[in-house]
């Protein structure tokens, strides 16, 4: 017999309660199900270790890196002790100042000459420089006047050396405002006149022979007057670098202790002031190894020449060595004025030196027959004439005249005896100029140089102590002159003289130079 078939099951609904069941107790809630998601709705877990691993040796290398660079800097701080260098204004001299006027407006004529002293204060590291601008300009506010920019060329300045840098600049009819003209000179005339100065160079420095970067520096001197340095004060510069680091530096007058300046007055003359600065020490050496006027040792003076000055004469030349300034004419070959003095077989060979009163600080009257003034013309004749070719000029007359303008700056402080050394041996440099200029035939140019010892070091170009000039040709290696203040020992005496060799040899390089340029000058002139 078949059994019956079965009956389906049913499925509760959701949510049905059936009534026999026991009632829920209060307070229970039966647990969630967990949904059921596919597969492709599960998120995958992402492997972030090696990331985080990267992460944590990156900032551990910076920071390991940061702290060797801050141990790198203290360690380089505490052993070099690096410090910013040091600029200030060391003089300025306004040589020429006028202000005219015109139907069409003011013009301004100013010629200045700039000293700008920089010092390394370091001991261990030595600075470089790159080609320095500077910028100059008079008055302030709505007042200011540009005079101009000057580029000083790239230059090192080793471990505590102090150089000083030459700014010359100069407004040649210069469109001012009436007032602004007006105001101008009116402070100049009473040495109220500020002066700006302002430099932008970049510095890099050198430590165990090597080169570090270079980095911008701006330096300014503003406000700077003559009555400042008049009375002894030391103007103030602001260093810049980087856009926020500021240094403002007092400079404390170690190797510099004279300033001088020259001023142009309206009425034409020229005057010489002078102030020693309260507090500084005389010395002619300083422990920083300059001199008063900021050269080395073995650092020659500038020397400046200019060939025709004089138009009457047959041969002129203004020659300057350092703060020396002379001038000498010459006359001839022509006919012999005292026929009792006319020699048959050579010319004659005169010479007459002297010094213009106002080439010192004293202003006195200085007579041409004295007997220092005659010395000195027989030295300067004599050596004229060991490079003259008299014997091919016979019944002649040659005369040289020589005049300092200007000996040694001025000075009142120097002895007689070193003015005579430094006059001397400029005195010869500019007779053998005016003597090329003239046409006067020569065996060789003579050039002089004087050297001394002092403080238990040779110095080139007047010393203040003990000195040796010396008077040579160049080309034949001849001594036409040699003369000596002091006794020195023989060993000592090899250095000075050696020294003032090679200073001779300098000369004759430069004076060269000069003659050939005027050649140039010359043939241009005639057009050949």
């Amino acid at each position: 017999m078949s059994e019956p078939p079965l009956k389906p099951v049913l499925q509760k609904p959701p949510g049905y309660k059936d009534p026999g069941s026991p009632a829920v107790q209060p307070g229970f809630r039966p647990p969630q199900r967990k949904r059921v998601l596919p597969p492709s709705f599960h998120p995958k877990k992402k492997n972030s270790s090696c990331c985080r691993v990267c992460c944590c040796c990156f900032c551990i290398f910076f920071l390991i890196l940061f702290l060797l660079l801050i141990i790198c800097g203290a360690i380089f701080y505490l052993w070099f002790d690096p410090k910013l260098p040091g600029f200030h204004v060391q003089s300025f001299r306004i040589s020429r100042f006028d202000v005219s006027k015109k139907t069409d407006g003011t013009y301004l004529d100013a010629t200045m000459t700039t000293r700008i002293e920089v010092k390394n204060p370091n001991g261990k590291m030595t600075y470089y420089y790159g080609d320095t601008e500077v910028d100059v300009s008079l008055g302030q506010g709505g007042d200011e006047t540009d005079l101009g920019t000057t580029t000083v060329p790239e230059f090192s300045l080793g471990k505590q050396k102090t150089t000083s840098l030459k700014v010359e600049t100069k407004a040649s009819n210069k469109l001012v405002v009436d007032g602004v003209g007006d105001r101008l000179l009116t402070r100049y005339r009473s040495k109220t006149l500020p002066v700006n100065v302002e430099a932008r160079t970049k510095v890099g420095l050198g430590v165990a022979g090597m080169k570090i970067g270079m980095l911008g520096v701006t330096v300014k001197c503003d406000g700077i007057t003559m009555k400042q340095l008049d009375g002894g004060e030391m103007p103030k510069c602001i260093i810049n670098t980087l856009k926020c680091l500021t240094q403002t530096t007092t400079p404390v007058p170690v190797s510099q202790p004279l300033v001088t300046y020259l001023v142009t007055n309206p009425g034409g003359f020229v005057k010489r002031e002078k102030k020693f600065l309260s507090g500084a020490k005389m010395e002619y050496v300083s422990p920083e190894g300059l001199r008063l006027d900021g050269r080395r040792p073995m650092e020659m003076g500038q020397l400046r020449a200019e060939i025709g000055t004089a138009a009457k004469a047959d041969g002129s030349a203004v020659f300057e060595m350092g703060n020396t300034k002379v001038i000498a004419v010459v006359y001839g070959p022509r006919e012999v004025q005292n026929r009792s003095q006319q020699i048959s077989d050579q010319a004659l060979v005169r010479c007459e030196y002297s010094m213009a009163n106002f080439s010192t600080g004293d202003h006195m009257r200085k007579p041409k027959g004295d007997r220092r003034s005659t010395e000195i013309s027989l030295v300067i004749r004599q050596t004229m004439e060991a490079c003259i070719l008299t014997h091919l000029m016979p019944r002649s007359q040659i005369d040289i005249f020589v005049q300092v303008l200007q000996a040694n700056g001025g000075k009142r402080s120097i002895s007689r005896l070193n003015v005579s050394a430094g006059t001397r041996s400029a005195c010869i440099n500019a007779a053998t100029l005016a003597l090329a200029d003239a046409g006067i035939p020569m065996s060789d140019i003579v050039t002089s140089c004087s050297a001394g010892y002092l403080n238990s070091t040779p110095l080139l170009d007047g010393a203040g102590g003990p000195d040796v000039t010396l008077g040579i040709l160049p080309k034949l290696d001849k001594v036409t002159l040699l003369q000596m203040d002091a006794k020195l020992p023989v060993d000592i005496f090899e250095n000075v003289m050696g020294l003032a060799i090679e200073g001779c040899k300098a000369v004759a390089n430069y004076i060269r130079e000069v003659l050939l340029e005027n050649t140039k000058q010359l043939e241009y002139r005639r057009g050949l």
